[in-house]
């Protein structure tokens, strides 16, 4: 397993989260994505919470199924949400994203989320989006956030974060606040 970091990122957080996945990949039968939300569980357990203390209590339960659901940690599915919408369910972007997980409407589409709007089907959506990417880039968490902002295909074109400023502040933006979890 290979990954690709910009040197703005805390490496060796990412390094130890990539070889707890590998361990638990090698030795478990579940699937890799249970094993990598397993891994980054244990990795970020060592960090404070208090960035988890802004996720609004009433959507808690929804992240937490999601995770359970997806096998994607219920504390990247909420670093996502903050960074993309501060936990907002009324929140568009200027591209036309939608919801707390920001879906473009293709994309919500095609995850089977009617009501972008709706804080339950547009995280479970996000957590659905997150686990096939985690699975494409096997389990490595930088290129599937980069993935989320700026599309598989411009991942696969650079082989790694694309060498766009908004994807690139994105993915350190989601990383620090887990570093901050």
């Amino acid at each position: 397993m290979s990954i690709t970091v910009v040197n703005y990122l805390d490496q060796a957080l990412v390094d130890r989260i990539t070889a707890q996945a590998a361990e638990r990949a090698a030795a478990a039968s579940a699937s890799y994505e249970n094993d990598f939300s397993s891994a980054l569980n244990a990795a970020m357990t060592s960090f404070s919470t208090s960035a988890v203390e802004s996720c609004p209590t009433e959507l808690e339960a929804i992240f937490d199924e999601a995770s359970r659901t997806y096998g994607v940690s219920s504390l990247l599915l909420k670093a996502v949400a903050k960074t993309e919408s501060a936990f907002r369910s009324d929140a568009v972007s200027s591209a036309g994203a939608v919801g707390i997980m920001q879906l473009m409407p293709a994309t919500a589409a095609a995850l089977g989320v009617a009501n972008s709007y709706d804080a339950k089907e547009n995280i479970m959506g996000g957590a659905k989006y997150l686990a096939q990417l985690l699975a494409k880039y096997n389990g490595n968490t930088v290129l599937a956030l980069a993935a989320y902002n700026a599309g598989s295909s411009n991942v696969d074109q650079y082989g790694g974060i694309p060498p766009f400023t908004e994807t690139q502040n994105y993915v350190r933006k989601i990383v620090s606040a887990l570093q901050s979890f």
